[in-house]
């Protein structure tokens, strides 16, 4: 008779955070990481398996992206993932409906232009970095020295990324370009366009509908945490826990290893922007039935 132990199936998330980026979902995730009632793979940082918008993950098949997850040992307890890239993109909104239908979804909304100015932050200050590793390999090991925060849930960008070939374009510039329409520059869409908040949510209650939704103000997850969590891990399933709270901002880590200080958007720019997204929060609020601080 055989010993060899049979491998368990692995889980399949129960919820997902789609994001977007730079509004909070991973200080979440940390949160509810640690909650009794989820599993989370040892060894696989699964928070952010991009499988659904990367086409080449994707092709890969669902065995592929299951193998985030932690085998099934009967306990129970349940697992999840984030994707903040999830939001703004029509093939995740379509694949993740294709392959569970009945999934539930987070989303945590922030301020529109401080999320916006937020990621531009942490992208810009990737391409600074970036330069700096072009120019002499050995700099990210010295990075990390001083910085080794960075290891923890963080990490250097990828010198082979080619979005960061060319010189970086100020926000400035990016704002001007979107507000205008131009967009040359893909990265005006997705620093701002992704802030259209009420734009993607169409889409996405055009495949689930709106109480497979749980929306979540970012700034009031914030300032009161713990009474944010309660509701947050009702609609996911999970028995009432105090959960720690991880601040994770990666824009300012990325700024001191980049060595530059940082500097807050212009008012002009803010004042602009924030013209330009209001009848979009209006709707939003509508959709809602409430509004949040910022609008």
């Amino acid at each position: 008779m055989s010993t060899r132990s049979v491998a368990r199936p692995s889980l399949h998330p129960s919820f997902i955070l789609i994001g977007p980026p730079k509004s909070g979902s991973t200080s979440l995730w940390y949160s509810l990481s640690a909650h009794p009632g989820v599993a989370v793979r040892e060894h696989i940082h699964c928070k952010e398996p991009s499988f659904f918008w990367r086409d080449d993950l994707y092709a890969r098949g669902i065995a592929f992206y299951l193998r985030n997850f932690p085998e099934d040992d009967g306990s129970g307890r349940v697992t999840f993932e984030c994707t903040q890239n999830y939001f703004s993109s029509p093939d995740a909104c379509r694949r993740i409906h294709e392959a569970y239908p009945d999934m539930k979804l987070i989303v945590v909304l922030r301020e529109p232009v401080a999320r916006a100015y937020s990621l531009y932050t942490h992208l810009h200050m990737d391409a600074l970095i970036l330069r700096k590793l072009r120019q002499d390999p050995g700099e990210g090991e010295r990075i990390l020295a001083r910085h080794p925060e960075l290891l923890d849930g963080g990490y250097l960008p990828d010198p082979k990324d080619e979005r960061y070939h060319g010189e970086p374009a100020s926000f400035e510039e990016l704002v001007e370009e979107y507000l205008s329409g131009r967009c040359s520059r893909h990265w005006a869409l997705d620093y701002l366009g992704m802030s259209e908040y009420i734009r993607h949510i169409e889409r996405w209650t055009s495949f689930f509908n709106r109480q497979q939704m749980l929306f979540v103000c970012a700034e009031e997850l914030f300032s009161h945490y713990q009474a944010v969590l309660r509701p947050i891990q009702e609609f996911a399933g999970l028995p009432p826990s105090v959960l720690p709270y991880r601040r994770d901002n990666q824009g300012e880590l990325r700024a001191m290893a980049a060595g530059v200080p940082y500097v807050p958007p212009k008012d002009s720019l803010v004042k602009k922007l924030r013209e330009h997204f209001a009848p979009l929060n209006r709707e939003l609020f509508a959709f809602l039935g409430r509004t949040y601080p910022w609008g």
